[in-house]
């Protein structure tokens, strides 16, 4: 009877041993499989990706064209220049009109934001609110019977005599170096 265990257990056990090791090889080779599978998909969602972004570089450039086109269009020099009959109005019409037109380019430009990265959308936001605090603050300076061309001139010198780039003037550098690098 031991003789039968004894013969039993040689059989067996290279059995086991075989189905372990096949056990083993068939495990080795499937997570080989998924490995390689992985990377496929990784590759295909990188592709995609670069290819979603190659689509998405005119809209992208444009965005920053037309940011830096609203920032011109909002510097002091240019947007005193546009209001027309400005010399037959008070400075507190000029003062309101002027917060308008910044406010409505704002608004005409908003959707911008979807293209270009947060930092660059929040120094547009933070140049046209201080643009609307600096004509408003000069604004209030003047009785209500002042001229506006007292304050345009005010405004333009607040500017001159600050030695600083105009807050417009960094917005654009910053836009262009950002859509410099989209390009590279």
């Amino acid at each position: 009877m031991q003789e039968l265990i004894v013969d039993s257990i040689r059989l067996i056990l290279p059995a086991i041993a075989v189905a372990v090791a096949v056990y083993l090889a068939i495990s080795q080779l499937m997570d080989g499989q998924t490995k390689m599978r992985r990377m496929e998909l990784g590759m295909e969602e990188a592709a995609r990706k670069h290819e979603r972004q190659q689509e998405n570089l005119p809209l992208r450039l444009q965005a920053y064209e037309r940011l830096v086109l609203f920032l011109e269009r909002i510097s002091p020099q240019n947007i005193i220049l546009r209001v027309e009959g400005r010399d037959q109005m008070s400075a507190r019409e000029l003062q309101m009109i002027l917060v308008m037109m910044i406010r409505q380019e704002f608004e005409h430009n908003i959707t911008q934001q979807l293209y270009v990265s947060q930092p660059s959308w929040t120094v547009i936001q933070n140049v046209t609110e201080e643009l609307v605090t600096i004509i408003n603050s000069l604004g209030q300076q003047f009785p209500p019977e002042a001229k506006a061309k007292e304050l345009s001139r005010a405004i333009l010198q607040h500017f001159i005599q600050s030695n600083e780039m105009l807050p417009t003037q960094r917005a654009i550098d910053m836009l262009k170096a950002e859509g410099m690098a989209l390009m590279t």
